[in-house]
């Protein structure tokens, strides 16, 4: 077993309960899962490639569905994990399964393409929409293909 492979199987091992609580969770779970997912993806003694399989088959999933969560709090910390994630999608020069694409953009977008607005708080409304601005090119193939949601947004 190579070491990225070893800290692959030892991230999805450890931090598959918090990913499962994102989904399942109530508010005070989700938000102490989202603080220690936040601390797993910062941490920048782990490599990319030992965290790229967790994030696109868990996390970023989990996450995608996290910001339709009831509670403005979760939402909101959601959202900037899904930055996070997809930040380090970008630095590192590759783009996420073009599903998992389409999932995240579809997530967003859901949120802020109807009248009324599913998102109520503006502030999150606001994170929505510059997170679409910051990752329009890296969600290129999510996007181009919900550019008819994405220009109702605006």
């Amino acid at each position: 077993m190579t070491g990225d492979q070893g800290k692959t199987d030892e991230i999805s091992l450890n931090y598959t309960r918090q990913t499962n609580v994102l989904v399942d969770g109530k508010r005070n779970e989700v938000m102490a899962s989202l603080k220690e997912l936040k601390t797993m993806l910062i941490n920048t003694q782990v490599s990319f490639d030992s965290k790229r399989l967790f994030l696109e088959n868990k996390l970023m999933q989990a996450l995608a569905l996290a910001v339709s969560n009831p509670s403005d709090s979760v939402r909101e910390e959601a959202l900037a994990l899904l930055d996070i994630c997809s930040e380090q999608f970008r630095i590192a020069g590759t783009e996420p399964q073009e599903s998992l694409q389409e999932l995240v953009v579809g997530s967003v977008l859901s949120r802020l393409n109807t009248h009324p607005y599913l998102e109520t708080v503006e502030e999150i409304r606001m994170k929505l929409l510059s997170f679409c601005i910051k990752h329009v090119t890296f969600y290129k193939t999510g996007f181009v293909k919900k550019i008819t949601a994405l220009v109702d947004c605006f």
